[in-house]
């Protein structure tokens, strides 16, 4: 895997900020539109509650790397861990939403969670083994900072993506057009942000 050398923080926290302040506003309108409170209402805090945090820990990351004062690396490689591993968790959530959604039940939707629950454990360990043994992302004696194994972090969105497409494709007639339309073109924006 390619090392990145991160020697220039080009961060700007307008856009965590944004989603911050976004994620507090769904939440009211949740609060006041929402009224069964069953398990998709709960998935959908547990989403919330991941992007919220996972945005959090995205902006500590990035004010620690840019900080002038001396902050331990393994608490910036932590706190990177967690925003990593919280998107990843908000896309396994996801996945679960969309099975509920369009009603996906038996032995499919066991397929699906050991599918997706798998891959989520899988990038947990790369995530955790990357920092480790120096193949993803750490910071070396001298404070470097080598990002390197981002690419599993695309690699594992893109298959939860595939697996939310399937879903949207395969059972496109038990979903609402106009919800699944907007589910597609959430994660087209996504993925055009990203490339």
């Amino acid at each position: 895997m390619p090392d990145t050398l991160v020697t220039t923080i080009d961060y700007m926290p307008v856009g965590d900020i944004s989603v911050l302040a976004l994620c507090l506003l769904i939440l009211i309108l949740f609060l006041g539109t929402f009224v069964d409170r069953n398990e998709q209402y709960r998935l959908f805090w547990l989403i919330i509650g991941c992007i919220f945090f996972g945005t959090m820990s995205g902006l500590a990351y990035h004010q620690m790397l840019g900080s002038t004062d001396s902050v331990n690396p393994v608490l910036i490689t932590i706190i990177r861990d967690v925003s990593y591993i919280l998107y990843q968790a908000t896309l396994l959530i996801y996945v679960k939403y969309i099975l509920i959604l369009v009603s996906i039940e038996g032995r499919e939707r066991r397929k699906l969670h050991i599918l997706t629950a798998a891959a989520f454990l899988i990038f947990l360990a790369v995530q955790i083994l990357g920092n480790i043994f120096h193949f993803g992302f750490y910071i070396d004696k001298s404070g470097t900072v080598h990002n390197g194994g981002s690419i599993f972090f695309a690699i594992t969105f893109a298959f939860f993506v595939g697996i939310i497409f399937y879903m949207l494709f395969r059972y496109r007639n038990r979903m609402i057009p106009q919800i699944a339309t907007g589910i597609l073109l959430t994660f087209i924006l996504c993925i055009i942000l990203l490339a």
